[in-house]
C-alpha cells in the first residue's frame, strides 16, 4: 500500500506548483469533515462509519470564454470505523474528474457547482480494494486579493464496493470543505490575461510629430479575460528611433470582466523624424497595463508603423497645412524683415499695415523670383479631399531655395512670411485649390468705409480678410491677384463650396515645426531699389483705385452744392484723403470749413485727428475743443481729448473724457477702456500714441 499512498501525496505536492503557475488555472487546497452517510460495515462488529477527516486538492481550468470549465480533484478521506482504534479507519484516495460551472456575482465573489467520476483507492485492517467513485459539490468562494481566495464548500461522494467483504458498499457521505488558495507565483507579474484584439497605427506624417502627443497615434482593442474588473487601464507607445522613452497614457477606464474596449494611442515623436526624405516601416511597442485588485499585469504586442516622409500630407483635414508655416524659421524671418527694413520710408502708414505688409511681401516673392508649376504627380487639385492619397508639400524655406512650387507650396510660403512680420493669415480653399488671405487691422466697419468695394473683402472672426491669389507672385501684380483670390471666394461662395481656415486657429491644432536642413544657406535678396520702385508703383496704383472716382463724385458735389451739405462734402472729400495719408491736402479742404465763421464740427474733429496723427498734440487739442464748443454732443472729438491726454500724460483728463464718453457713447468707450482703467495692455496705451486710430467723423 506504500506506493499507492505515495503516488496520492505526490499529486497534492506537484499540483499547487504546476495549476498555480498557469494563468489559466486555479488550485484549491480544501481541508474539511466528511461526515458517512451508510452504509454499516458488516463482519466488523457491525459498527458505522463516524464522522472523519478529508483533504481535497482540485483545480479548475477555465474553457475559453464559457463559464464552463475542467474540474479535476486528488482526495484523501479518513473515515475511522466508531468505537474503532486508528488501525480500523478505512483510508480513501482518489482521483477525479469532470465538468464544473462557475459564475463570478462580483469582482471577488464566486460561486461554482461541478459534477465529477473517477476511481478510488481503499484500505482498512489489511484489506485494500479498488473501484469506481462520484461526487458533486458547489462552492462559494471569496478572493481577498490575487494572492489569497477563501471559501467554503459542500459535496457529496459514493465510493462503489471494493471488491473485497470488508469494502463491500465503501462508503457514501456528505464533506463540508473550508477552501484554501494562495498563489505565491502571483507575487511575481504572471503573465495577463488581456487580450489585445487589435493594433492600428495610423500613418505617421513626420511634420505632425508633435500633434500625436495629444491627438493621437493610432488606437489598441483589448478585451477584459480576467476574472475580475480591471482598473487603472493604461497604454503606453514606444518606437525606439523616434522615441526618447516610452509614453504612457492613463485612460482612466475601468473594464469589466469580459468586456471590450477601443483605446487612443498617444505618442510624443522627437523632431529628428523630420531628417526622413524618404518613408520607412519601422517596428512600435504597444502595451496595455491594469490594475487586478491589488496587482498589476500588462500585455504587450509589437505592431508596425508606417513613417511617411518629411514632406508628406494627406488634404482631408486642409488645416494640416498650418504645421507647414514655419514663421519663426531664421531664412523667412531674415527675408522679411530684409523686405520691409527697405520700404520702411516708401511704405505709406496710413494705409492699414497689414494690407502694405502684404503688398510690400508679395513685390519681394515676385520679384526674387517664384515660379508656379504645377506637380502633375502631385497637387492639390488632384489630391485635396482624398484622405489615402499623399501630397508632396514644401517647406517655405524649400520652396524659396527650388524658386518654384505649386498653388499650396506658394500659399505656404506666403502665408509664413506674413506670420513671420506678425500679420494675421488664414488658408482660402476652393473646389481644387488653396491661397491666401490676410486679416486688415482695422475693424470690418472701418474697412467698409475704406475701400470703395467692400464685397472684394471676406468678412469673417470679427475681422476683414484680402483674398490673395498666390500663384499669381509669378507675374502679376498684388491688386490683380486680389481681384482673382475676390472672384474665385465669390464664386464658390455662392455654392457653398470656399473655407477659410485662420493659420493661428489651425496651429493650435496642428503646430509648425522646425526644420534644420536649410539653416546654413544664405538667401541673395532682391535688388532693394527695383522692389522699393515696384512697390511704390503698386502703392500709387491702390491709392488711385479707392480714390479715383469717389474723389471725381464729392469734388462734383462740392461744386453744386451750398451751405451745410457743401461742408459736408468737404468734410468727406477731406477724410478720404485723410485715410490714404494725403494730409496736406485734407488741412487745406478742412480750414475752410472750421473757420471761425462757420466752425463745422465734423471738419474740426478730423482736422485734429490729423494733427494728432502727425504729432501736433497742441494743434490737435485745439481743435478738439473746436468741435466740444459747438454745443452739440461730439463723442469722437472727446475720443481725441482722451487721446492727446494719455499722449501728453494728463491722466486725470483721461479719466474725465472717458466717463463722459461712458454717458455719451458706451461702445466707443468699451473699446478704448483699457486707455482709462488701465486694464489689457497698459503698455500699448503709453506707446500707441499716434498709432492709434482715430475715429473719422464722417457726420
Amino acid at each position: 500500500m506504500k506506493n499507492p499512498l505515495t503516488a496520492i501525496l505526490l499529486v497534492f505536492i506537484i499540483s499547487p506548483l504546476v495549476w498555480g503557475q498557469t494563468n489559466q488555472s486555479s488550485f484549491f487546497l480544501s481541508p474539511g469533515v466528511a461526515v458517512p452517510t451508510g452504509p454499516s460495515v458488516e463482519g466488523i462488529q457491525g459498527a458505522p462509519y463516524s464522522a472523519g477527516f478529508k483533504l481535497d486538492g482540485r483545480a479548475t481550468i477555465p474553457l475559453g470564454d464559457f463559464p464552463l470549465a475542467l474540474h479535476t480533484q486528488a482526495g484523501l478521506n479518513l473515515a475511522p470505523l466508531s468505537g474503532s482504534s486508528a488501525s480500523d479507519t478505512l483510508t480513501l484516495l482518489s482521483l477525479q474528474a469532470g465538468p464544473a460551472f462557475t459564475m463570478n456575482l462580483t469582482d471577488s465573489l464566486a460561486v461554482g457547482a461541478a459534477l465529477q467520476g473517477g476511481g478510488y483507492l481503499g484500505m482498512i485492517q489489511g484489506a485494500n480494494g479498488a473501484n469506481g467513485v462520484f461526487s458533486a459539490r458547489a462552492d462559494v468562494n471569496l478572493s481577498l486579493n490575487s494572492n489569497f481566495t477563501v471559501g467554503v464548500g459542500g459535496d457529496y461522494s459514493y465510493y462503489l464496493a471494493g471488491g473485497s467483504s470488508s469494502l463491500d458498499h465503501t462508503w457514501s457521505g456528505l464533506g463540508i470543505n473550508l477552501n484554501l488558495r494562495y498563489l505565491p507565483g502571483q507575487s511575481r507579474e504572471r503573465e495577463s490575461r488581456l487580450e489585445i484584439q487589435e493594433i492600428i497605427i495610423f500613418p505617421v506624417y513626420p511634420v505632425l510629430h508633435s500633434y500625436y502627443n495629444t491627438n493621437g497615434i493610432g488606437e489598441v482593442t483589448v478585451k477584459n479575460n480576467e476574472p475580475g474588473t480591471i482598473e487603472n487601464v493604461a497604454v503606453t507607445f514606444y518606437v525606439p528611433k523616434y522615441m526618447s522613452g516610452p509614453q504612457t497614457f492613463q485612460t482612466g477606464e475601468t473594464l469589466k470582466r469580459g468586456e471590450t474596449i477601443t483605446l487612443p494611442i498617444y505618442g510624443l515623436l522627437e523632431s529628428s523624424i523630420l531628417e526622413e526624405t524618404e518613408g520607412t516601416l519601422v517596428q512600435a511597442q504597444v502595451s496595455v497595463s491594469y490594475d487586478l485588485r491589488s496587482t498589476s499585469l500588462t500585455a504587450a504586442e509589437g505592431a508596425k508603423a508606417d513613417i511617411l516622409y518629411r514632406n508628406a500630407l494627406s488634404w482631408d483635414d486642409d488645416r494640416r497645412a498650418a504645421s507647414f508655416v514655419t514663421a519663426k524659421e531664421p531664412g523667412l524671418i531674415e527675408f522679411a524683415k530684409n523686405t520691409t527694413s527697405s520700404l520702411r520710408s516708401r511704405i505709406n502708414r496710413e494705409i492699414d499695415p497689414a494690407l502694405t505688409g502684404a503688398m510690400a511681401m508679395f513685390e519681394a516673392l515676385s520679384l526674387y523670383g517664384i515660379k508656379y508649376q504645377v506637380d502633375p504627380d502631385s497637387s492639390y487639385k488632384d489630391l485635396s479631399g482624398q484622405e489615402e492619397i499623399l501630397d508632396y508639400l514644401q517647406f517655405p524655406i524649400e520652396t524659396l531655395n527650388y524658386k518654384s512650387g505649386d498653388c499650396d507650396d506658394m500659399s505656404v510660403l506666403y502665408t509664413a512670411m506674413l506670420e513671420s512680420l506678425a500679420i494675421k493669415t488664414a488658408f482660402i480653399t476652393v473646389p481644387g485649390h488653396i491661397f491666401t488671405a490676410v486679416a486688415l487691422e482695422i475693424s470690418p466697419e472701418e474697412a467698409q468705409k475704406t475701400f470703395v468695394d467692400p464685397q472684394a473683402l471676406i468678412y469673417q472672426d470679427d475681422r476683414a480678410w484680402v483674398p490673395v491669389e498666390t500663384t499669381m507672385i509669378d507675374g502679376s501684380d498684388f491688386l490683380a491677384a486680389w481681384r482673382e483670390g475676390s472672384r474665385q471666394w465669390r464664386e464658390a461662395r455662392e455654392r457653398d463650396q470656399a473655407r477659410l481656415y485662420p493659420v493661428e486657429q489651425a496651429w493650435a491644432l496642428y503646430p509648425p515645426v522646425a526644420l534644420n536642413a536649410y539653416r546654413d544657406k544664405s538667401l541673395i535678396m532682391p535688388d532693394m531699389n527695383i522692389l522699393a520702385k515696384n512697390y511704390g508703383a503698386g502703392e500709387s496704383t491702390l491709392i488711385e483705385q479707392e480714390t479715383a472716382a469717389q474723389t471725381a463724385f464729392l469734388e462734383k458735389a462740392i461744386r453744386e452744392s451750398r451751405g451745410e451739405r457743401r461742408y459736408r462734402m468737404i468734410n468727406s472729400l477731406a477724410v478720404l484723403k485723410a485715410r490714404y495719408g494725403q494730409f496736406d491736402e485734407a488741412i487745406d479742404l478742412l480750414e475752410a470749413v472750421v473757420a471761425p465763421d462757420i466752425a463745422y464740427a465734423p471738419g474740426a474733429t478730423n482736422l485734429a485727428n490729423i494733427y494728432y496723427r502727425r504729432g501736433d498734440m497742441d494743434k490737435a487739442l485745439t481743435y478738439y475743443n473746436m468741435a466740444l464748443n459747438s454745443g452739440e454732443a461730439q463723442p469722437k472729438a472727446v475720443l481725441g481729448i482722451m487721446l492727446v491726454s494719455q499722449e501728453t500724460g494728463n491722466y486725470r483728463q483721461v479719466q474725465s473724457s472717458y466717463e463722459e464718453l461712458v454717458k455719451i457713447a458706451p461702445v466707443i468707450a468699451e473699446k478704448y477702456a483699457y486707455l482709462a482703467t488701465g486694464s489689457g495692455d497698459v503698455k500699448r496705451a503709453s506707446e500707441a500714441g499716434r498709432k492709434e486710430r482715430v475715429l473719422w467723423d464722417e457726420d
